[in-house]
């Protein structure tokens, strides 16, 4: 339970902003909820596995019917001092997505 690896299952809704004035960036905003696959991370103790998720992203679209964007997105994962140890952690990630389905 102390390797390097810890993966997640996450849900997590975002709203979108500035996509009609901003047009071709947009500015995404989002929190929920997360279970990890470990409750440490090397020597870090998160004291539990269920966390919450709070994440921004920036982004560009190259055309406005575009499903193609890539952005810069920031995580940051912590249980919300529901017990005392909180030693969450912050992923600063650079992402390029396909949106499957109608918009």
């Amino acid at each position: 339970d102390r390797g390097d690896d810890l993966y997640d299952i996450h849900f997590a809704p975002a709203g979108i902003s500035l996509r009609k004035y901003w047009h071709p960036r947009f500015v995404e905003l989002g929190i929920g909820a997360t279970w990890l696959s470990a409750q440490h991370i090397r020597v870090r103790d998160l004291g539990r596995r269920l966390h919450f998720v709070s994440h921004a992203l920036l982004g560009f679209r190259p055309a406005r019917s575009s499903p193609w964007h890539a952005g810069l997105r920031i995580r940051d994962t912590s249980n919300a001092d529901l017990i005392s140890t909180n030693q969450g952690f912050d992923v600063i990630q650079l992402e390029v997505s396909y949106r499957c389905g109608a918009e």
